[in-house]
């Protein structure tokens, strides 16, 4: 067997692994509403705190393969800051009680400082997003990204739910829909940053590519 053909057998594990994962994410919200019946859902209940774990960890995880990953230096850092802005987007409820009139918009400053040390550093970002477009992992966020954004916020928004089911409890249906969404959204997230750990597919065919003389 290649190297090649066992780096494409160890991707296909990983993926089916990464799939497991979001199955094991789905019966593990089903497990907890079995508990929590209604207060599933709650600000800062168990699923809310949950979700806030796995931005931390997709945050730790890219900040590791900054430090890792040297061809992914720059964009680990700008991931992380990103991470780090939807985290504070989870604690909105807690920031908005602490800090006066600007809450947690504060986290901007995260999207602020993660543009900047891109553009910053341009060149080498600009290397890093090509190689990044060709890596298993620019699939999986912008899986990610898919399920977080247009699905689970879009699906769950407040106007379509009521357009169709004309219902009183229109209000935890959204959180229904929306956070268990997000949560799998968020695992999606984590595998997109534990799967830029091993080096492309791609880059190893290229490499096993018989050269001219």
């Amino acid at each position: 067997m290649t190297s090649s053909e066992k780096s494409t057998i160890l991707s296909a594990v990983r993926q089916l692994l990464y799939c497991a994962g979001c199955f094991g994410v789905a019966f593990l919200q089903h497990a907890v509403a079995a508990i929590y019946k209604e207060r599933t859902f709650d600000e800062n209940g168990i699923l809310e705190n949950f979700q806030l774990g796995e931005l931390l960890l997709a945050c730790a995880l890219f900040l590791c393969v900054s430090l890792i990953r040297k061809n992914f230096h720059k964009l680990g850092i700008v991931f992380a800051s990103l991470c780090a802005f939807a985290a504070c987007r989870e604690l909105d409820s807690f920031f908005d009680d602490h800090i006066p009139l600007i809450g947690w918009k504060f986290a901007f400053l995260f999207i602020l400082l993660a543009v900047g040390y891109a553009m910053k550093n341009w060149r080498q970002t600009r290397e890093e997003l090509l190689m990044f477009f060709h890596h298993p992992s620019f699939s999986m966020m912008c899986c990610a990204m898919t399920v977080i954004i247009p699905v689970a916020q879009c699906i769950g928004h407040r106007s379509f739910i009521v357009n169709i089911l004309q219902m009183e409890h229109v209000g935890s249906i959204k959180e229904f829909i929306e956070e268990s969404i997000e949560t799998a959204g968020y695992f999606i997230l984590i595998c997109s940053a534990i799967e830029l750990f091993w080096p492309s597919r791609q880059s190893n065919d290229t490499k096993s590519l018989p050269t001219d003389h």
